[in-house]
């Protein structure tokens, strides 16, 4: 009885507990003491068991919310927690500890002591698994999903998230399960994987919808909008930002949910270049009343995007004060990421004032703001902010900004394999289980079928009706087997198609990448290190050769509409003549550096007979060849040799540079795109080099590959096809 009330009071500390801390920490030694008077009841006397057990889950839940607490010291709520845990460890009753066991899981998963909650989530899934209590097994693993993404680690996040959502799926339930694929979604985007964040949040919504579940709706079709606003899709980023606009007003309480809607469509508009349609949705956002006291971080969000926006459309009326009041407020709460942001727009600010001081000191503020909240990708935007701000260093941020990218694209590749090898390996490991319980049924049936020769045997008289009966079940099973392998060939039919078309998706998605780094990266650094460095000069040889570099721009531009226009086109049409395209872009790599170029090639075979699959990917093999020893080999000559055998078409790219040991680097994407191309036009390749030895690329492409036209030439200069 005492007990009771001890526990009533507590749980309704705010308003009846002593307010002078020592009577307070006297009430609590009471509780304790009490307590200890409940356990050393239950060894003495065993006539009060059941009563015991009642005080004992009282007292867990009691310890529970006590560390739950937030006005407790980290040491009090740790000392609560463990109070609980080891109050739940002398329940002898599986069922009840498993569920106790998750109560607890789920309260620490936001303790600063991360090995605690580990060692409770870890005692939980193993006490579910060993009582079969498949809702605390997906519990455990949400659980420890959430702690994974408050960490910031994705790929272990999408792990237990998929987990939990295999046990939901199995047990029907639709709900849980669509949420599970949304909270995946957002793993996914985070290394973006925008593709696979974008299905999975479809598998999501097709959950979601029959249930009319519009809060969950909003947020998968907000994400939706997220996503594509991340890929410059920008009107389809709108289409799914008002379709969550409908599913929100079905909401009774979504004021929250409204103005942070409000702030991505105008970020959309934003992003997009409209600042004058984003306006008036920053101006909606900052016109909820108390939104600065409830919600300071998107007030100063709200706010440093007006700023912004109006700066950037000629209204620069109190700019600075804004951009400096949004950068108050999120050092108040310790934003750091939302920070970096700030400090981007106010060092551009100052940038377009001319007041390259400012701009200087605030671009390096939020250079360093972006990397304390690992916001990488405002990093890689303030890198290039600092090149436009301080010219003179302006290479080593440009080497800094091509590090920091490649290591990104490397890690983010890395976890979207890894998202993909947990989907194979879970469904790998449920295949498995399903054939173990068919081998299982196979033996089972096979016992029957045993028992039946002995029971016949020894009873005669029931022989016919075990016989009979046996056949029965037999059919049945036979039955049962050719519907299992009917739907497991419809199964088959429908993976097969599904892989076929992400075979597709992910081949035409290499190609563009291909294309796009080998064609457009390399010119666009040749031209920006050419401006940087005729910046500050206003003389005529200066003009000159920043008119031949916006000319080179508008080429660019017109190569960009030529992959274009490659994705319809599976032939190279816009190399009228293969030789002169080759010296083209040596001349234009002599223009750019001080590199001397010579390239050698038989003037008696027809170049441009080369079918158009090998031109192409000859040329971008020979670019990113050029492109990798300006910027790694420190050469001063690079010598390219077109030769043709009998059999081989064979194509030598050497330089005299420094060189390096082949077997020690790793290999970058640019290496890997040359291995692509090569493999696709069945050759072989190798690089020769050492330190101070230059360096030596060698292709061998057979000839069988030629167009009809090249190899009709080949035979009247007296060189034949071999067989």
């Amino acid at each position: 009885m005492f007990l009771g009330l001890f526990l009533y009071l507590a749980s309704r500390r705010s308003s009846m507990l002593p307010t002078k801390p020592t009577y307070r920490i006297l009430f609590y030694i009471s509780i304790l003491a009490l307590g200890l008077y409940s356990c050393s009841r239950d060894k003495n006397n065993s006539s009060t068991n059941t009563l015991y057990s009642s005080e004992q889950n009282d007292s867990i839940s009691f310890w529970i919310q006590q560390g739950k607490d937030s006005d407790f010291s980290e040491k009090m709520q740790k000392i609560a927690f463990q109070k609980a845990y080891g109050q739940i460890q002398k329940i002898s009753l599986d069922s009840v500890k498993t569920k106790y066991l998750s109560q607890l899981s789920l309260a620490t998963i936001n303790f600063k002591d991360s090995l605690l909650f580990k060692r409770i989530n870890e005692e939980t899934i193993a006490q579910a698994q060993k009582t079969n209590d498949s809702v605390v097994l997906a519990e455990a693993h949400w659980d420890r999903a959430e702690y994974y993404n408050v960490k910031a680690i994705p790929d272990s996040s999408f792990y237990h998230f998929y987990e939990a959502q295999k046990i939901y799926e199995g047990l029907k339930n639709n709900y849980y399960s669509g949420r599970m694929m949304y909270n995946m979604a957002v793993s996914q985007k985070e290394v973006k994987d925008f593709t696979g964040s974008e299905i999975t949040t479809i598998r999501a919504i097709e959950l979601l919808k029959p249930l009319e579940k519009n809060r969950q709706l909003y947020l998968c079709y907000n994400h939706l909008g997220n996503i594509t606003q991340s890929l410059k899709e920008y009107d389809r980023a709108l289409e799914y930002y008002r379709i969550a606009e409908g599913y929100l007003k079905e909401l009774e309480k979504r004021e929250g949910l409204e103005r942070s809607l409000l702030n991505n469509i105008g970020m959309v508009y934003q992003s997009d270049g409209q600042d004058e349609e984003a306006i008036p949705y920053f101006k909606k956002v900052l016109e909820y009343d108390s939104l600065r006291y409830i919600n300071p971080q998107l007030y100063a969000k709200a706010m440093n995007n007006l700023a912004y926006s109006r700066y950037r459309n000629g209204d620069k009326t109190a700019v600075e004060s804004q951009l400096k009041m949004a950068l108050g407020i999120q050092d108040s709460i310790d934003d750091t990421a939302d920070k970096s942001i700030t400090q981007y727009f106010l060092a551009d600010y100052y940038l377009g004032e001319k007041d390259s001081m400012k701009a200087l000191a605030t671009a390096r503020k939020a250079k360093l703001s972006a990397e304390l909240s690992s916001n990488n990708e405002r990093l890689l935007e303030t890198l290039q902010l600092l090149t436009r701000i301080d010219p003179k260093n302006a290479t080593g941020y440009t080497q800094e900004y091509i590090t920091l990218n490649d290591e990104l694209q490397e890690q983010e590749r890395q976890a979207r394999n890894k998202f993909a090898r947990i989907r194979f390996e879970t469904d790998e490991f449920i295949a498995e289980n399903e054939e173990l319980e068919e081998e299982k049924q196979v033996l089972t049936n096979q016992k029957q079928i045993w028992t039946g020769l002995a029971l016949g045997a020894l009873f005669f008289s029931v022989f016919v009706y075990v016989l009979v009966d046996q056949r029965r079940k037999n059919q049945r099973l036979r039955f049962q087997k050719a519907q299992q392998a009917a739907n497991q060939e419809i199964f088959n039919l429908m993976l097969s198609q599904q892989q076929k078309v992400e075979e597709g998706k992910k081949g035409e998605q290499k190609r563009i990448s291909e294309e796009l780094h080998d064609a457009v990266l390399g010119k666009m650094n040749g031209i920006r290190m050419l401006l940087i460095g005729l910046g500050n000069k206003s003389d005529e040889t200066a003009i000159k050769l920043r008119d031949n570099a916006l000319e080179d721009m508008k080429k660019v531009q017109d190569e960009i509409r030529e992959i274009s226009h490659e994705l319809s086109h599976a032939a190279y049409r816009h190399i009228p003549n293969f030789i002169n395209s080759i010296q083209s872009l040596l001349n234009t790599t002599e223009e750019a550096s001080k590199v001397k170029t010579t390239f050698t090639h038989d003037e008696m075979v027809d170049w441009d007979g080369l079918t158009g699959d090998i031109k192409i990917n000859l040329y971008r093999i020979i670019q990113e060849s050029v492109q990798n020893a300006l910027k790694h080999a420190q050469c001063k000559n690079i010598v390219i040799n077109f030769g043709i055998t009998e059999d081989d078409l064979r194509i030598l790219v050497t330089d005299d540079g420094i060189g390096f040991e082949v077997r020690k680097r790793k290999k970058g994407i640019g290496m890997r795109n040359i291995s692509s191309r090569v493999k696709k036009m069945n050759g072989s390749w190798f690089i020769e080099s050492k330190k101070g030895k230059g360096t030596t690329l060698q292709l061998t492409i057979p000839i069988e590959y030629h167009s009809p036209e090249l190899n009709e030439f080949l035979k009247k200069q007296g060189i034949h096809q071999s067989s």
